[in-house]
């Protein structure tokens, strides 16, 4: 998180009206700008099961987010093992060339953001909950029996509690130079790699004896891993995965190497991300599992943070398992990219207020409200998603049917 000083420069500045304003001027390419099942809907994967979203035309849909990396102990995870699951109490799986592994940016409303900075954010959430509502409706109508992690949640990670932080994976931090891979394939994933036990602190690898010289920082370079200070020990065992270079880029639009990310990705970091959305369904006995994912394609740093940087140590393993030994002629190729490369925080665009997104309105900065989720709330269900349309009447009367019959 940043200082109050400095979000109160932010202000000041004008930036957090610039910024609203940009993304106001992304339209439909801004996730707070589009509507569920209008802009965007959902496919099923015949060979998987899972769930894609495709744009109208049929193609992968692309969106933009902005928000404020939020700490550690809100879910972010940069490091060398990143979200690698380590298995259970008594178990140790490394890290290998087999492991999926990834950075997890969660974003929060930026720190002191004015009503209409702060209900854009707030609006992404509910473009994103319209999407698990609508999923939730299909279920009780089947009467299925389903768990799920959400792509948004609360600081403290309690289901019960108003969910106002996002939930954005980066791509893989590894890969086989060997094999051609590119950073953009996006492969189905074991239930463990979604466990809930995921273990969410830092990694390891082979002890470097001698200094590593650093590399010039390109787009779509394999780099040493033993880069990140935090890779070393028992706990990695890459044979022929390399780190990849992400498409990262700092304020002057300059690839930031993936060694470097722990300060520059740092909690309190502003960030414009374009993403697409996923949901892998996984059969688990007589229900399913549901695991819904924002993939961030590319990153932008719009304002750096003057808080602490990730902590870089290298993870231990359970005493019982001790002994197991800048970028140019950019290609896009979506709308939400062309929005995401326009982005351009230095130029400023009279606001015409109060501006309508979705189907909530903002107000405008000379207004006493403030926008939040807790204005949101889906009747009928669990407590803490906010909501842009409401149940029906006949899936309300079924709640009430089933609440009555439990009782």
């Amino acid at each position: 998180m940043i200082s109050t000083s400095l979000a109160q420069e932010h202000v000041a500045s004008g930036l957090y009206e610039l910024l609203a304003t940009e993304m106001l001027a992304m339209e439909k390419s801004a996730l707070a700008m589009t509507e569920y099942g209008t802009d965007f809907v959902r496919v099923t994967e015949r060979w998987s099961g899972n769930h894609s979203y495709k744009d109208t035309d049929g193609a992968e849909w692309r969106t933009n987010i902005i928000g404020e990396i939020a700490s550690a102990a809100a879910g972010s995870v940069v490091s060398a093992k990143g979200n690698h699951y380590a298995g259970k109490l008594g178990e140790f799986k490394q890290l290998d060339d087999s492991s999926k592994v990834k950075d997890i940016l969660v974003v929060k409303v930026p720190t002191e953001a004015p009503d209409l900075f702060g209900g854009i954010f707030y609006n992404q959430i509910g473009s994103l909950n319209a999407v698990r509502e609508s999923d939730e409706k299909e279920e009780i109508m089947r009467d299925q029996k389903v768990t799920m992690r959400d792509w948004v949640r609360n600081a403290s990670g309690d289901e019960n509690s108003v969910k106002d932080h996002i939930v954005i994976h980066m791509l893989p931090k590894y890969g086989n130079p060997n094999k051609g891979q590119t950073n953009k394939c996006l492969t189905k994933r074991t239930l463990s790699d979604f466990s809930s036990e995921e273990d969410l602190s830092g990694p390891t690898a082979s002890v470097v004896e001698a200094p590593l010289n650093t590399p010039v920082v390109t787009e779509g370079a394999f780099y040493d891993p033993r880069l990140n200070v935090d890779f070393g020990g028992p706990y990695f065992n890459l044979v022929q995965n390399k780190l990849l270079q992400l498409d990262v880029v700092d304020s002057t639009n300059a690839l930031v190497a993936p060694w470097n990310f722990y300060d520059a990705l740092k909690p309190g970091t502003l960030v414009l991300i374009c993403a697409s959305l996923h949901c892998f369904v996984m059969r688990e006995g007589p229900g399913v599992r549901k695991m819904y994912q924002i993939n961030a394609h590319r990153v932008r740093i719009l304002a750096d943070s003057d808080g602490q940087p990730f902590v870089r140590t290298q993870p231990t393993i359970p005493a019982s398992t001790a002994d197991i030994s800048k970028k140019t002629n950019q290609l896009i190729s979506h709308a939400a990219d062309t929005a995401f490369a326009n982005f351009n925080p230095t130029k400023r665009i009279k606001l015409s207020l109060p501006v309508e997104i979705g189907s909530q309105h903002v107000l405008n900065d000379n207004s006493s409200s403030v926008a939040g989720p807790s204005t949101l709330r889906m009747p009928g269900t669990k407590k803490g998603r906010s909501s842009k349309k409401t149940y029906d009447n006949k899936l309300k009367q079924k709640i009430e049917n089933d609440k009555m019959q439990e009782d």
